[in-house]
């Protein structure tokens, strides 16, 4: 399993790739690409996958990645269950550039010294404050029926917008970015598997062995790039899914969240959450609904 890098030529005549999906589910592959991305999700809930970050999303989501940061949106089944007519089905406005799009002199104007900080910090994923998010939604839904001109206009004003939010997230490790090619790819094919397996039981010994690494070895580097063990990161993966259960689903029970989100043991399960989350999984059900 390795990252699949995704061409984007048909985007080579024009500035900006500006792509309104309307589509049975997003581009569910551990994919990357060289040019930066900006993508507002406008209908559809599911799990992100950005580097080694992995969060729910929901409408309203708006997340810029820098050059070659391996992502995946991968929708709810559910969401895809209750959502049949294709035109009801996930909806995202997406902006494909490269850095360097207006000229390499462009950034060097005193006006655009907070949006160049912003692109350089793209390269770990952002993800904007809710306010943020709302006034660039507004231009990028205008965006759709615009000229090339236009748009390219707009989305000057967007990422004037997108550079003054002072609240925004960083969404990957400063570790995962450093990483060398060979070994991020090694760590992409790990990420991989997890994305399609963490619901089961999972066994170190065939980490390493996805990973062309010895044991001692993948968790010497797992936790180097990541800042976690692999046993922590895993956690956080299915205690994460599980409160994204129990927010679908709050007449769920407990044991039924346990299982579906890769535990075998409930009191195993109840432990992990209360160390992630500060709360049992009963007190936590309780604050949401």
């Amino acid at each position: 399993m390795i990252t699949k890098q995704v061409d984007r030529s048909s985007h080579l005549n024009s500035s900006l790739g500006f792509t309104h999906n309307y589509s049975a589910s997003y581009l569910d592959i551990w994919h990357c690409h060289p040019e930066l991305e900006l993508n507002y999700n406008a209908k559809g809930t599911g799990i992100k996958f950005i580097g080694e970050h992995i969060e729910p999303f929901q409408p309203g989501d708006l997340v810029l990645m820098g050059e070659n940061l391996s992502h995946r949106w991968l929708l709810d089944d559910d969401f895809k269950a209750n959502n049949q007519d294709n035109f009801k089905h996930a909806e995202s406005l997406v902006i494909h550039f490269k850095k360097n799009f207006a000229g390499t002199s462009f950034y060097d104007m005193p006006e655009m010294s907070k949006v160049n900080a912003l692109l350089s910090k793209s390269k770990l994923g952002i993800k904007f404050s809710d306010k943020t998010t709302q006034a660039a939604a507004g231009i990028l839904l205008k965006m759709k029926k615009a000229s090339n001109f236009d748009r390219l206009v707009m989305f000057m004003k967007i990422l004037g917008i997108l550079a003054d939010d002072k609240h925004y997230q960083t969404l990957c490790s400063e570790g995962y970015h450093k990483a060398s090619f060979t070994n991020k790819g090694n760590l992409n094919s790990v990420l991989e598997y997890l994305i399609h397996n963490f619901q089961n039981e999972i066994s170190l010994d065939e980490i390493a062995k996805i990973s062309n690494m010895s044991k001692s070895s993948f968790c010497r580097f797992f936790k180097k790039v990541n800042g976690k063990t692999f046993t922590q990161y895993l956690n956080n993966i299915r205690v994460g899914y599980a409160c994204k259960l129990f927010h679908e689903k709050s007449d769920k029970s407990i044991s039924q969240v346990c299982y579906s989100s890769g535990y075998g043991n409930l009191s195993h399960f109840n432990r992990q959450f209360k160390n992630i989350m500060g709360v049992t999984p009963s007190e936590y059900l309780k604050q949401i609904k």
